[in-house]
């Protein structure tokens, strides 16, 4: 079975990011706008264990500070054999180094990036 991950990438202005950390804004708030790319990774897992709603998954692309993510949804195709696993949207500031270079370094974590 194949484990696909993907999570959405939001770039908020500073004072957003801030509210959104301080929950004084909720997600639902920020405009689709701010969505600046949607990333994929995909896995060959064999009969491994798949990650259910509420655990967190782990990768290299995310800075150290938040470098778990939490599952949202997993969904099983089982015509094609896939897994795809929905992660929590992941957050950043605008003009960041993340932001400036986040196809640059999704593709470096092995990630497909789709930037908006």
């Amino acid at each position: 079975m194949k484990l696909r991950l993907y999570q959405l990438q939001y770039a908020v202005t500073h004072e957003e990011h801030i509210a959104l950390q301080d929950e004084t804004l909720a997600l639902k708030d920020i405009s689709a706008k701010r969505i600046a790319a949607s990333l994929t990774k995909e896995f060959d897992i064999g009969d491994q264990a798949v990650p259910h709603i509420g655990e967190t998954v782990e990768d290299g692309y995310w800075p150290a500070d938040e470098h778990e993510q939490e599952v949202l949804s997993v969904c099983f195709n089982y015509a094609d054999s896939v897994c795809t696993v929905g992660l929590k949207p992941f957050i950043m500031e605008i003009d960041s180094p993340l932001h400036n270079d986040l196809e640059h370094i999704a593709t470096l974590h092995g990630w497909t990036c789709l930037a908006f």
